[in-house]
């Protein structure tokens, strides 16, 4: 495939809401477009920072870089949850115009619910409430239809606790002939140190 970058040494920063971040690359002469698409998407993903680096094709075999943010939200003090820019060279400049991977398709938002009538919001789709529920929201709900969130009895749970009772009286009953065995031959030793004294 061709290429539409000049080989170099490039590098961006990327900033998060907590850190930021210098990635450097090379692009030699025989690398292709997708070759440095997928070198950044590698960097990226390696780095572990809560973004997710893939590359996606239309049906022209045009492939690009997207880059998403594993958090979904953003904090009232927050413009951005990262935010890509090409170090000040004139060639990490182009090779960025280029991957445009700098390009904002799709802002972040938060999730909107009701929860008893109340309406709330969170950074996420998954959140806690009373601090005992873990809820995750997967599609809105169609205009006037709710969920109904409770309780559903576990009888594989129940069942595996009551065996794993079960097996541990076994054991306790099977263990206390070889523990009175042990304490009888501890009683006799006893007696026989106290005969040396």
């Amino acid at each position: 495939g061709a290429s539409d970058f000049v080989p170099g040494n490039y590098s961006f920063d990327l900033n998060t809401n907590l850190s930021s971040y210098e990635f450097q690359y090379t692009i030699s002469g025989r690398d292709t477009n997708e070759t440095v698409q997928r070198k950044i998407m590698r960097l990226i993903n390696n780095a572990n920072i809560g973004l997710n680096a893939t590359l996606v094709s239309n049906d022209r075999g045009q492939n690009a870089l997207s880059i998403t943010s594993q958090q979904t939200g953003l904090g009232d003090s927050e413009q951005y949850l990262f935010e890509i820019m090409p170090a000040p060279d004139s060639g990490s400049i182009r090779a960025m115009r280029t991957l445009g991977i700098n390009d904002v398709t799709e802002m972040p938002v938060n999730s909107l619910f009701l929860l008893n009538g109340t309406e709330h919001s969170s950074l996420s789709n998954t959140f806690t409430v009373n601090n005992a529920f873990e809820l995750t929201l997967k599609a809105p709900s169609a205009d006037g239809e709710s969920a109904t969130i409770g309780f559903k009895a576990d009888t594989d749970a129940v069942a595996d606790n009551v065996q794993s009772l079960v097996n541990v009286y076994n054991n306790m009953h099977a263990a206390i002939p070889v523990l009175n065995e042990y304490l009888a031959l501890r009683k006799a030793l006893m007696g026989l140190d106290e005969l040396h004294m």
